[in-house]
């Protein structure tokens, strides 16, 4: 049972898991897994390569606790962040699978290599444009499509105005468009 309240910050959280309190640590995972989930699975797709990404996240949230600075940044973005570099990290060794069965898969079927080499060279197109945002548009735009947080949510998390979040937001996808638009064009 923890002795830490649910009710408790993010940041008084990390000041306890800075001196190993593995109660804060319970505390934190079970408020931001699901958002970390699910930003995973945004990246490497459903499955265990998504769980992998999760897990990793969190371990290695554990191994770098002592880095973590409250003035710099929130626990949700700075999992958030681990996360991502954790996605990317998975799809750079190939581990983007999507292992739901589905019946009416043919793997001798003509389009199934040329649609999963697509959908690869897809996400890594998609990756590769996302590195070349400001990293402030970058962050905007992982939160609200990785996330899925709204933009008031957002605007909470790095404390920033509405109307920055959403001039960030139009900005980065407007720039993503433009980096991707030869990909459009070629499909």
């Amino acid at each position: 049972m923890n002795s830490i309240s649910a009710g408790a910050t993010d940041a008084h959280l990390m000041a306890l898991i800075q001196l190993d309190r593995t109660d804060a640590f319970e505390v934190l995972y079970d408020r931001h897994c699901a958002a970390v989930h699910r930003l995973a699975c945004r990246y490497v797709g459903a499955g265990s390569a998504a769980e992998d990404v999760t897990q990793e996240t969190f371990i290695g949230a554990w191994r770098a606790r002592q880095q973590f600075a409250c003035e710099r940044g929130n626990a949700r973005g700075w999992l958030l962040t681990i996360a991502r570099n954790r996605a990317v990290d998975a799809l750079r060794r190939g581990a983007r699978q999507n292992l739901a069965f589905d019946e009416s898969y043919d793997p001798a079927g003509p389009d199934c290599v040329e649609t999963e080499t697509f959908s690869r060279e897809r996400a890594g197109e998609i990756a590769g444009a996302l590195r070349l945002l400001p990293v402030e548009q970058r962050d905007v735009i992982e939160l609200a499509f990785a996330a899925g947080m709204t933009h008031p949510e957002i605007a909470a998390q790095l404390q920033i105005p509405l109307g920055t979040v959403k001039s960030r937001a139009r900005l980065g996808l407007n720039r993503l468009r433009f980096e991707l638009s030869p990909l459009h064009v070629a499909a």
